[in-house]
């Protein structure tokens, strides 16, 4: 059984459109099941792996909720080892439903994050499983010139 409805997976292609433009990139998709959607690239170079998440609620409604985004420890478990050999940040981007978009880098050597459980499905279920909270405070909006320093 698939993970992403076919909604869901529209608006992945859509959000996929708009970052492109945004950072002038390509986002490559990634296989299913791989721990990042796509691979962020200019001019055939790798610049950041890049997992995207759409939310059906609003950013003020997750804040007051909850003190920060969980996501599941397999994405950060996949993430470090990528982040550390390749010295380059991996991107973890959140929709919410007026279209505002957040980014948090997973940065070499930064970023200490607390775990909880939460409730992967989203009607209940029992399949809670164990996840990182990302404070809110370390999101900022997805910017223009983010791959545009001479470092890369």
């Amino acid at each position: 059984m698939a993970l992403q409805s076919k909604a869901d997976k529209l608006n992945e292609k859509r959000a996929k459109v708009k970052l492109e433009k945004i950072w002038d990139v390509e986002l490559y998709e990634n296989p299913p099941f791989y721990s990042a959607d796509w691979q962020a690239m200019r001019d055939e170079k790798h610049l950041a792996l890049v997992e995207y998440k759409m939310s059906f609620k609003s950013l003020e409604v997750m804040s007051k909720e909850f003190p920060g985004f969980r996501i599941g420890t397999n994405k950060l478990q996949f993430a470090f080892p990528i982040v550390q050999l390749c010295n380059q940040n991996f991107y973890i981007v959140i929709e919410f439903p007026e279209g505002e978009m957040l980014q948090h880098k997973v940065r070499p050597g930064e970023n200490k994050y607390q775990m909880t459980r939460f409730f992967k499905s989203r009607n209940g279920g029992s399949d809670r499983m164990p996840c990182y909270i990302i404070p809110w405070s370390l999101f900022e909006e997805v910017k223009p010139n983010e791959f545009n320093s001479t470092e890369l």
